[in-house]
């Protein structure tokens, strides 16, 4: 299979960088696949490439508190760790030798290079162009993974019952506002250590995950795996759908941001029309495999409403219509919506928007 061109927007990670950036070419660049300028060999420099993040080469890893799961707190528990700012002396490796942009050979897929202030191997992980090779190396990526995880266990004798745990550990991604986070994810200390380990012995596994991974679904819709991972682990917790988990911890799960982002969205439609009962590699690698299948015959949003016709999709209607009490899950009491979360006209306001980019989503697709 032939090697694409890297463009504008290409994924890059550092093995010894926190998070990945993107390839930024230059504007002037005529050379253009797909309608983003073409990268070149010379396309190094920090106005190219702007970092990633915390640079962990010959940095020691400190204990922390066992809240920190994730290398998103990682700059609290970096010993000497400095903000990276690469220096890259060496041109892009893996090059079109008969093929220029700016008079200078053109960057492949499997491009690479070095930082020489870190001595870091720097790599693509997309080129850039929307295609199936990111899909196929997300699933690439959640195989390698796993045998981290196993060979982890084995190691250090773990229980395979811990397996969930250390998968949503490096899975898990906390970017998101506090409040549409509706899965629990503080941590164990075998979380923390174990995200310890991996950034170190394979940066680039644990820096690919160490963002939000969207990916362009069958129907041309964005979807985000971190949020369908998060969304379906509260969903398997709450015991029932989603849709109807308004009132948790005394906090909405149904958020402003996840209405108004379409990957979020998605996502969270997307976990309550999954099989129970999955770990989080599991999950998405079956997600991806049905989603492309072709053999679903109604869109997600018609699925969603289907499955919830009896309770949740028209017993919020008449809620909002009654304006008047539900019941907690946990109490079994009656509690009035303007004595919970941020009162009755919020609530309604959020779950009329949230009714509405729905039904909307769903008549796009009929």
């Amino acid at each position: 299979m032939s090697k694409e061109y890297v463009v504008d927007g290409a994924e890059i990670i550092c093995e010894y960088g926190q998070r990945s950036c993107l390839l930024k070419v230059p504007e002037h660049r005529h050379f253009k696949e797909k309608e983003r300028n073409v990268a070149n060999e010379t396309d190094i420099g920090t106005d190219c490439i702007k970092g990633f993040g915390v640079c962990r080469s010959g940095a020691r890893m400190q204990s922390v508190g066992a809240d920190v799961i994730h290398s998103q707190q990682v700059d609290t528990i970096l010993e000497g760790g400095q903000a990276c700012v690469p220096e890259i002396i060496i041109p892009w490796q893996d090059v079109k030798e008969d093929v220029k942009a700016g008079n200078y050979k053109t960057v492949l897929q499997d491009g690479w290079t070095i930082c020489s202030r870190g001595f870091g191997i720097i790599k693509l992980i997309s080129s850039g162009q929307m295609g199936g090779n990111v899909i196929q190396q997300i699933l690439e990526k959640l195989k390698e993974l796993e045998k981290e995880v196993n060979q982890y266990m084995k190691d250090n004798q773990i229980s395979k019952k811990y397996r969930g745990d250390l998968l949503d550990c490096v899975l898990l991604w906390n970017g998101y506002s506090p409040e549409s986070m509706c899965w629990d994810y503080r941590g164990l200390d075998m979380q923390k250590k174990f995200c310890e380990y991996l950034s170190i012995k394979n940066p680039s596994l644990y820096g690919f995950f160490e963002r939000s991974l969207t990916i362009k679904a069958s129907d041309g819709e964005d979807v985000d795996l971190g949020y369908l991972i998060g969304a379906y682990k509260a969903y398997n917790k709450n015991g029932e759908t989603l849709y109807w988990s308004f009132l948790d911890n005394d906090e909405m799960v149904i958020t402003q941001e996840m209405i108004s982002n379409d990957a979020m969205f998605n996502a969270y439609i997307e976990a309550t029309l999954q099989a129970k009962g999955k770990q989080s590699s599991r999950l998405i690698i079956d997600y991806i495999n049905g989603e492309f299948s072709g053999h679903q015959t109604e869109n997600r949003y018609k699925r969603y409403i289907n499955a919830n016709s009896k309770d949740g999709y028209r017993r919020a209607k008449k809620e909002i219509e009654r304006g008047s009490s539900t019941q907690t899950k946990k109490e079994k009491t009656t509690v009035s919506f303007k004595d919970v979360n941020k009162g009755q006209e919020e609530y309604e306001a959020r779950v009329n928007a949230f009714l509405n980019v729905l039904e909307g989503k769903n008549q796009k697709y009929e």
